[in-house]
């Protein structure tokens, strides 16, 4: 049996969908690793605003099927499937059982798709354009490949398992590859990256829960996140610090897939002229630190807190640093007079040593500090360290 003209020709889009499709899944896969081993800094390249935030999604309580990435799963299905319509395509004599595995395999990826699609739209509050590229592309390969491959796939489905089980163990062996692919390439990207990052993790998970609590004084905190949580995470930081920054890129993206999350962000600028516990005077950080604050004060503390890690390279000067703040004021509508009159006070001065008091009481020796629930937490890998803690604390009895 051969192709019609018209088969071929969906034979060429089932191809190009499937290939896309593997395409999107394998880099959603790789970015999903890249947040969770914290590899490198870089953002996905579909992050394009705060709902649309590939990064989020990848890293949500969703993007893992027994354990492993869905990204990964949906590669390895997408690229064996890919490869069974190759070997149907291309064959002279078109095995009709394995048209019929191609046609199920396709219903399957489309209905994971459907699934990830509803629970995307009614269990989330950011979206993945990644992820709606690769749902459409499910619908695409599903409509190609019933136009291409004939006959029932469901009337034969019983028979069909009753083959594989018995006689037809090739057929058995692809559906069985795409769990054991799975398998071998997380198990290669832990190998790789993961056994020392996991010993970090326990240990630091380890001693946060036998630490003492602490109570502490977060007056002026920047605040974000369910108050009411369960986990409730303290930070203190210098918004100059390197280490601050790429901590505040995980913490966003954490409380993003994790809205039943407290957060509080306090000041501690490694800089003298503002902070009693440091000797030596710098200046810049106090000023950032005196004008996040203030704009707290008018409403838009998170927008400069933000804004300043987001410009953290280019903040190496008085005069880039007072640029920055003149510009955000003049993107956030504030009054300008006013905002400077209170980086000039002694109010936002006493905040700052208050915060850098309490930090100083609770043991900090650099920044970032976290405290969760009122405990230390040491963290060298900090996203898939919140998530072995808000797992701890999810599954355990909590007494505020």
């Amino acid at each position: 049996m051969t192709l019609s003209e018209k088969q071929k020709r969906t034979s060429y889009l089932v191809v190009g969908a499937l290939l896309l499709s593997v395409v999107l899944h394998s880099y959603l896969a790789y970015q999903h690793y890249n947040l969770y081993f914290s590899l490198s800094p870089t953002s996905s390249i579909c992050n394009v605003n705060a709902i649309f935030d590939c990064d989020s999604v990848n890293v949500s309580p969703y993007s893992k099927l027994l354990g492993f990435p869905l990204a990964l799963w949906g590669a390895v299905t997408n690229a064996i499937l890919l490869i069974m319509f190759l070997m149907y395509w291309l064959s002279l004599e078109k095995d009709l059982l394995l048209g019929r595995m191609v046609k199920l395999l396709s219903v399957g990826v489309f209905g994971a798709s459907l699934v990830m699609g509803i629970i995307s739209v009614t269990s989330m509050s950011v979206y993945c354009l990644f992820c709606i590229g690769a749902y459409i592309l499910s619908i695409v390969q599903l409509y190609a490949i019933f136009r291409t491959v004939p006959g029932s796939w469901l009337s034969h489905l019983v028979g069909d398992v009753q083959l594989w089980l018995t006689k037809n163990r090739g057929a058995l062996g692809c559906w069985l590859a795409i769990p054991l692919v799975v398998w071998l390439v997380d198990a290669m990207a832990w190998r790789s990256f993961g056994k020392r990052i996991t010993a970090n993790i326990e240990e630091s998970v380890h001693f946060w829960e036998r630490g003492r609590v602490l109570q502490m004084d977060t007056t002026g905190a920047l605040k974000r996140g369910d108050e009411g949580g369960a986990m409730q995470i303290v930070e203190f930081a210098d918004f100059l610090c390197p280490h601050c920054m790429m901590a505040s890129k995980s913490v966003k993206l954490f409380l993003k897939s994790h809205p039943d999350v407290g957060y509080q962000f306090l000041v501690f600028p490694l800089d003298g002229s503002c902070n009693p516990e440091m000797s030596r005077s710098v200046e810049l950080p106090c000023e950032l630190a005196k004008a996040t604050l203030c704009a707290s004060g008018m409403g838009r503390g998170w927008e400069f807190h933000d804004s300043f890690f987001e410009q953290q390279s280019n903040l190496r000067s008085m005069e880039s640093v007072q640029e920055a703040i003149a510009k955000l004021v003049q993107t956030h509508g504030l009054n300008e007079e006013e905002l400077r009159t209170c980086m000039m006070g002694e109010e936002v001065l006493t905040t700052i040593r208050r915060q850098t008091k309490e930090a100083t009481l609770a043991g900090l020796q650099g920044t970032p500090f976290f405290v969760i629930n009122g405990k230390v937490l040491s963290a060298h890998h900090l996203l898939p360290t919140l998530d072995a803690v808000y797992r701890s604390i999810t599954t355990k009895p909590y007494s505020p």
